[in-house]
């Protein structure tokens, strides 16, 4: 499979940026797996939990699983943060290149509070299936 995964991840910096409300909380912190060190919050991470091919029919699918958090010094921040997060991504079709994406659901909610930089923080978030089939050639 070419990098679907790269593909997918701009597909979704670009669908969270979109969103008003969130880059007025975040500015343009969207992370992949981690974010630099020193990353003031609030900011976005996201990362691939699971998935791949689905291997279901002659049509080249694929079904990932991706969770998505906003990190916040507050829960309120938080959890404005994961609304805005589910008001991009819920039901969104996404822009893969080469890929039909036809469904993107939250699946399971994500609470989360942790040390973070020396402070404690709060993520808020969901975990985001994401299914779309192979264009035909």
């Amino acid at each position: 499979m070419s990098d679907v995964y790269g593909l997918i991840e701009a597909a979704l910096v670009t669908k969270l940026s979109a969103n008003t409300n969130l880059t007025n909380l975040v500015s343009t912190r969207f992370y992949e797996d981690f974010a630099p060190a020193k990353t003031p919050v609030p900011f976005v991470r996201f990362a691939f939990i699971s998935g791949g091919d689905d291997n279901l029919a002659p049509r080249r699918g694929m079904d990932v699983l991706v969770q998505v958090e906003c990190y916040g010094a507050t829960r309120a921040q938080a959890r404005d943060g994961a609304g805005y997060i589910d008001e991009a991504l819920l039901n969104a079709e996404l822009t893969v290149s080469g890929w039909s994406n036809w469904r993107t659901l939250g699946e399971q909610r994500v609470v989360l509070t942790e040390m973070y930089e020396g402070q404690q923080v709060y993520r808020r978030g969901a975990r985001y299936r994401i299914s779309a089939d192979k264009n035909s050639s």
